[in-house]
């Protein structure tokens, strides 16, 4: 794994725990916030990024030659 790999999901894996805990804080107040809405986006972008990173590795690694 490269360092750019690693960075983004351990990036990932701090968003979903934000975002787990920003859901859980409005929730508890029975209100929208524009700020869930940010954690989400963020969370599912840092997510896409990690795992197109992901699928290019294993991409490449399965198409070495022998």
């Amino acid at each position: 794994m490269t360092e750019f790999s690693v960075a983004f999901s351990k990036m990932a894996t701090a968003a979903y725990i934000l975002l787990a805990v920003v859901f859980m804080y409005f929730n508890w107040l029975r209100q929208a916030s524009p700020l869930l809405d940010v954690v989400v986006w963020v969370a599912l972008g840092l997510t896409l990024v990690s795992a197109g990173d992901y699928f290019l590795r294993v991409r490449k690694l399965v198409n070495e030659p022998g």
